[in-house]
């Protein structure tokens, strides 16, 4: 099994970075499994300015575990990892928490992502 997170352009439009980011569970069976979807990020970087290289890095780190600045890091670390876990059982995939937060974490763009990245 991996982690898989896919970036897309989130508004084609906007002259500046907006993306936004699925989180699946790839399974062994070859299935995609979506567990977060409500991902992204927007700046005020313009695309001419972004690198490809700099999407791929900030991906794990969206769709990962939420940085408190007031709050146990553990403990939101656990609660994110738990919430993955409990999206997966409920589709008949039995992983851990521990095991899923040591799964390997690849990052795929779009065609559309790629296309605008080139285009800037």
């Amino acid at each position: 099994m991996n982690l898989l997170t896919i970036v897309d352009v989130k508004d084609r439009d906007s002259p500046h970075l907006y993306v936004k980011c699925t989180l699946f569970l790839e399974t062994h069976a070859g299935g995609r499994l979506p567990l977060l979807v409500d991902r992204g990020w927007a700046t005020n970087q313009s695309w001419e300015d972004v690198r490809l290289e700099e999407i791929v890095d900030e991906a794990p780190v969206v769709v990962g575990p939420d940085a408190g600045g007031s709050g146990d890091e553990e403990a939101l670390a656990s609660g994110h990892w738990e919430f993955l876990t409990a999206r997966a059982r409920a589709e008949g995939v039995n992983v851990s928490a521990n095991e899923m937060r040591t799964l390997p974490h690849h990052v795929e763009l779009t065609e559309q992502l790629k296309s605008r990245l080139a285009k800037a």
